[in-house]
């Protein structure tokens, strides 16, 4: 999972931490320390461990980018630590994307439901549900129907072929 640098390229990481936070609050830097000695375990360990790290850095002001920069120039993967940082805020509450994902309502369904809701009110579903089974079975009948005249009229489509 973890693709760890040269000794140098590990000196200018300590060197971006520390010009970073020159000034900040010594708790951050050993939080960040932290952070970045317990990516290399497993995931489901990393996350137990790192939330309650990631959470105090988030109040301390840092962002995803942030601590994704810091992970990454310490020789993880992008990808890696993106998922991680989002876990834990997702479980936390903390959605990036809006929630409700898939495609939106049509317009059309909108007012189908809308008339549904005029005509039956709280029952509006029961009945969008039984017209639903309705409409699925007329399509299967339509369909069973154009597959009848298909196969009565496939003899007559053969015979030019003799």
């Amino acid at each position: 999972m973890q693709h760890r640098h040269s000794v140098k390229e590990s000196m200018s990481v300590e060197l971006t931490l520390h010009s970073r936070n020159a000034g900040a609050d010594p708790e951050r830097k050993v939080l960040e320390r932290q952070f970045l000695n317990r990516l290399g375990t497993s995931l489901l360990t990393t996350l137990a461990t790192l939330q309650p790290i990631v959470l105090r850095l988030i109040e301390f002001g840092a962002t995803r980018q942030s601590l994704e920069a810091l992970a990454v120039a310490k020789g993880y993967q992008k990808a890696y630590v993106r998922s991680l940082i989002s876990a834990i805020l997702v479980r936390r509450g903390g959605r990036q994307r809006k929630s409700g994902a898939g495609p939106k309502t049509s317009e059309l369904a909108k007012l189908i439901l809308a008339f549904a809701r005029e005509k039956a009110g709280r029952q509006a579903y029961k009945y969008l549900t039984s017209a639903a089974h309705a409409a699925r079975k007329e399509d299967q009948a339509a369909l069973a129907a154009d597959d009848a005249s298909l196969v009565t009229q496939i003899p007559v489509r053969l015979s030019y072929l003799k």
